[in-house]
């Protein structure tokens, strides 16, 4: 992992290393968690491959970008995957949409998880410049 600033009050890190993307769409609820988590755990703890010469964890990049709706057994879900995956020495990235950033918010993930949620630009709205005379 190689950490370089630009100055005091900027930063970035680049990392390079295998990972594994997981997308997920529809409902994350009672109905489909305990499938889901069963093939989320498996993933999270298989080998994905030689590392060759490559910096940084291996991450699982779960999507749920395509999530219309998730519950505290879908969570549960997630926090079991997170915990197989930190076991087997890698990270856990999720990417959310701006929908289900107050249920992460509420429970207070933003702590738990590393969270990402996408850029989505603003649509529909047009700015009108000058005037009619």
């Amino acid at each position: 992992m190689d950490i370089k600033s630009m100055d005091s009050t900027h930063s970035f890190r680049t990392e390079s290393a295998p990972s594994f993307r997981f997308n997920i769409q529809g409902v994350f609820d009672n109905a489909t968690a305990t499938a889901l988590a069963n093939e989320l755990s498996q993933i999270a703890g298989k080998p994905w491959g030689e590392c060759g010469q490559t910096t940084g964890q291996e991450t699982l990049v779960v999507d749920l970008t395509r999530v219309e709706f998730i519950n505290s057994t879908g969570i549960g879900a997630l926090l079991r995957c997170k915990q197989i995956t930190e076991a087997n020495g890698r990270r856990m990235l999720v990417i959310i949409h701006r929908g289900l950033a107050d249920v992460f918010e509420i429970a207070k993930l933003y702590a738990v998880f590393d969270l990402v949620i996408p850029y989505e630009p603003i649509s529909g709205h047009e700015i009108e410049t000058g005037g009619e005379g």
